[in-house]
């Protein structure tokens, strides 16, 4: 029964075009998968309850869905780029921020991972990007509902 139930699950979000169940093609939709980099917005090595997104590239605004909101994760041409990354953390959104985050030279088939330092007790934030390298065995894991089971979606070139 669990398996036909996480079956389920995962056929629910393929359906799901708002849901982030690959990272959102923001202006390479003419190339390769091969010849794009994946930006991912969400960190999660922190161990804070966090919602962090991805609501703009390069000043041009995504196309969040009101039922999921704006992607996790984006896919762009290789180069420079500055991302807009809205981060809601601790419990009921006490810290909210909004981050530019500008990229130099990013490359084709590497995987930047944003990891942020939160401090919610004095509301602080830092952050860095790690870049994983070319084609990284790198994956996001989102819940799906309010329990179990969770989502494994890997990046792909």
């Amino acid at each position: 029964m669990k398996r036909w139930l996480g079956m389920f699950a995962l056929a629910s979000l393929a359906g799901c075009q708002g849901y982030p169940v690959a990272p959102f093609v923001v202006n390479a939709a003419d190339r390769p998968a091969a010849d794009t980099a994946i930006f991912v917005a969400i960190d999660q090595t922190t161990g804070i309850n966090s919602i962090t997104t991805v609501s703009a590239v390069d000043g041009q605004r995504l196309a969040c869905d009101w039922n999921y909101g704006c992607p996790v994760w984006v896919r762009v041409r290789p180069g420079a780029h500055q991302f807009q990354v809205n981060l809601q953390a601790g419990y009921y959104g006490r810290y909210q921020s909004s981050l530019a985050i500008p990229m130099t030279g990013m490359l084709p088939r590497h995987v930047y991972v944003t990891r942020y330092d939160i401090d919610t007790a004095n509301m602080k934030l830092r952050y860095r990007v790690e870049d994983l390298g070319e084609r990284p065995d790198f994956a996001i894991h989102l819940p799906f509902g309010p329990m179990p089971p969770t989502v494994h979606l890997p990046a792909t070139f």
